[in-house]
């Protein structure tokens, strides 16, 4: 007997609220890397140190995620439900666009926020179709668009800009999803 993909699709959106978790986790990390970042401009302290901590937040806010996921006591979806692997595959895609951010720390650091947030923003596209919401899409292209604002308008000045506004938008949006995903009618 096989599973109905429209189904499995939707329990798990519902299980996962549409990617809360991940989500509002990683805008909690951006949030406080943009404060990481108003320091560093006060101080006089170099950006590349904390530019680089930012580009690999994820091997922190990926594991805090589940932890969140699991103390929300989200359900786990089935074994036999193949969409909590496309959507790691998903999440992993981030790795693809690493080289972008890593390169412009090397040529000039104090950019390398905006470009890892609008590779950040190209990463959520994906996730409306998943996640049956064009909240995702709104988001993308939201980051995506203040990042190269933040950078053409601020220059070097621009990452603490860059990641407060990206991770107050991520915020926001995590709980426009988890309410889109509440929505749904149970699979």
């Amino acid at each position: 007997m096989g599973i109905d993909l429209e189904d499995a699709r939707t329990g798990f959106v519902r299980g996962s609220l549409g990617g809360f978790p991940f989500v509002f986790v990683n805008a909690v990390a951006w949030l406080i890397m943009g404060g990481v970042f108003l320091w560093t401009n006060a101080a006089g302290v170099d950006v590349r140190w904390p530019a680089l901590a930012l580009i690999f937040t994820g091997a922190v806010t990926m594991p805090l995620a589940f932890v969140m996921q699991a103390a929300l006591n989200l359900p786990a979806p089935s074994t036999s439900n193949p969409f909590p692997l496309l959507a790691a595959a998903l999440s992993l895609v981030l790795v693809l666009g690493l080289p972008a951010p890593l390169i412009m720390w090397f040529v000039e650091p104090s950019y390398s926020p905006a470009v890892w947030a609008a590779v950040l923003g190209a990463h959520f596209l994906p996730h409306a179709w998943l996640q049956r919401t064009r909240w995702y899409v709104s988001l993308a292209i939201l980051i995506s668009l203040t990042a190269f604002l933040g950078a053409a308008l601020l220059g070097h000045e621009s990452p603490a800009a860059v990641t407060l506004i990206t991770g107050a938008l991520m915020l926001v949006w995590s709980f426009l999803i988890r309410r889109k995903a509440r929505r749904l009618p149970a699979a």
